[in-house]
């Protein structure tokens, strides 16, 4: 028998800077990943998380950027709005980890 352990994983933060901006103008995310193997939460470090993004009416989700969290388990990680549209960091782990995304957020563009 083959036993797998897997770790508990969440998305903190995940609010961009701005949900009204200007076409053109740079959407931030920052937060951390942390995991829980059993004794509390603790950091995700040096793994990336993504940025994707869905417009408005539409299905498809689309990876914008990537950036790796710090020794701390945090990310800061940038896009430029186009399109109004869904916003959403995403963890996408390892073979240890279970998926992660923090809140998705309608961002409108003027």
């Amino acid at each position: 028998m083959v036993h797998y352990s897997y770790y508990q994983t969440r998305v903190t933060g995940g609010k961009p800077s701005s949900t009204s901006v200007y076409s053109g103008r740079t959407v931030t995310f920052s937060g951390s990943v942390q995991q829980n193997a059993g004794s509390g939460w603790s950091a995700v470090k040096n793994q990336h998380v993504y940025l994707v993004f869905r417009p408005y009416k539409s299905k498809t989700w689309t990876a914008k950027t990537s950036v790796k969290t710090n020794s701390r388990g945090t990310y800061r990680i940038s896009a430029r709005a186009t399109r109004s549209g869904t916003w959403c960091v995403v963890y996408l782990p390892d073979t240890h980890h279970v998926d992660a995304e923090g809140p998705m957020t309608y961002v409108h563009l003027h």
